[in-house]
């Protein structure tokens, strides 16, 4: 308890009381007025004293406002020596604060007595039991932080492992190579890509979520679609529905980050019509701009918006950056242009110029870990391809 008392009356009435009662088990700690008038909240409770004399510098309103600041407060006052000045500020001060839990005459006696002895007590067990439960919770953190230090070093040796055993990931489909490389990062949510075809098509699919729960959901969804038997224009128009519908109502508020890339590759002509929701990097070896998405809601609304259309030409190589690897970059690579950096290895086999960037990523990190999951795909029409006019 902190006890503010300019006349030490309060303190020799709190050790009255603790000498008569030596279960109490109360302590505290006295503050002059102006040590008073510095200190800020605090969940301890504050007795405070009010004598014949206005003892602090702080004005009545300035006071009531301070006292607002803590948890608990208790008024004590000379009942004997109460002046009309002293009386009509208690009565506002009760009026305007929800805090005070007792006021009492300093020569409390019988009842008041036998009151003021239990609300000490109450306080005494209060701040016992928060004491024990800081400790606790301190006791806890410090076991958390253990277990969490552990798995970190684990998850750090599983993931050498892995970028040991595990290239980046390579398919042939038709004339058209994939090339993907993924890396985990410490944000929620996080990224996932997927592939689709049948006979006359392929789609890819590119996501990065603020949850892992629109993850999860948004995985259910890609498995519905696979089940269908075209994959025509009014199919993806009802995918991108259906994902708007499930993302608002998984949405808690209106800033959530959603992105989301279909690229539509028609295998016999090699069309490709990319519908970009969000800030992906899209760069072609046959060209010098990068392009990025518009920071689009995902919704069949701005399906036309989000459409871009290009024929892709033999031996072309395309790279998709996700919004993760954009993020990371800029954060740890603000001198450097990201377009710049894929321009300058473009030349390079693909899996080299994904090493190399997730390289470049990790190297100025803190941790082994990106804060961002990142992704970037390749895809490559190859040399000997025969395309229908």
């Amino acid at each position: 308890m902190l006890v503010v008392d300019p006349s030490d009356k309060l303190n020799r009435l709190l050790r009255y009381v603790s000498d008569e009662n030596p279960d109490l088990a109360t302590n505290w700690h006295t503050l002059s007025a102006q040590e008073f008038e510095k200190v800020s909240y605090t969940e301890q409770a504050v007795l405070i004293q009010f004598g014949q004399e206005w003892s602090y510098q702080l004005n009545q309103q300035q006071l009531i406002e301070k006292l607002g600041q803590f948890k608990t407060v208790v008024v004590f006052y000379e009942k004997a020596h109460i002046h009309q000045l002293l009386e009509d500020f208690l009565s506002k001060l009760v009026k305007k604060s929800g805090n005070i839990i007792g006021m009492f005459d300093i020569q409390a006696k019988n009842n008041e007595y036998t009151v003021l002895l239990n609300m000490l007590k109450y306080l005494g067990r209060s701040e016992a039991h928060e004491t024990a439960s800081k400790r606790d919770l301190i006791k806890l953190n410090n076991e958390i932080q253990e277990v969490t230090d552990f798995v970190n070093t684990e998850l750090i040796k599983i993931k050498k492992i892995h970028d040991k055993i595990y290239p980046p990931k390579l398919s042939n489909i038709k004339g058209l190579k994939l090339v993907s490389k993924y890396e985990a990062g410490i944000s929620s949510g996080g990224e996932f890509f997927d592939v689709i075809k049948d006979n006359q098509k392929i789609i890819f699919i590119l996501s990065s979520c603020d949850s892992y729960l629109k993850t999860s959901s948004l995985m259910s969804l890609i498995s519905v679609l696979k089940e269908k038997r075209r994959l025509d224009d009014a199919s993806l128009v009802a995918f991108v529905a259906s994902i708007e519908k499930q993302f608002d109502y998984l949405s808690l508020k209106d800033t959530d980050k959603n992105h989301l890339l279909l690229a539509v590759v028609n295998l016999s002509n090699f069309e490709c019509l990319i519908h970009s929701f969000g800030r992906f990097g899209i760069i072609s070896d046959l060209n010098e701009g990068i392009f990025y998405g518009e920071e689009l809601k995902i919704s069949k609304i701005n399906m036309a918006r989000a459409t871009h259309k290009r024929v892709l030409s033999r031996g072309e190589k395309i790279y998709i950056l996700s919004p993760g690897i954009i993020n990371n970059w800029k954060s740890l690579h603000k001198d450097v242009d990201l377009s710049m950096f894929i321009k300058d290895h473009i030349e390079v086999p693909e899996d080299e110029l994904m090493s190399e960037l997730f390289y470049q990523l990790k190297k100025n990190s803190a941790s082994e870990f990106l804060d961002k999951d990142s992704t970037v795909v390749c895809m490559e029409v190859g040399q000997n391809v025969i395309a229908q006019i």
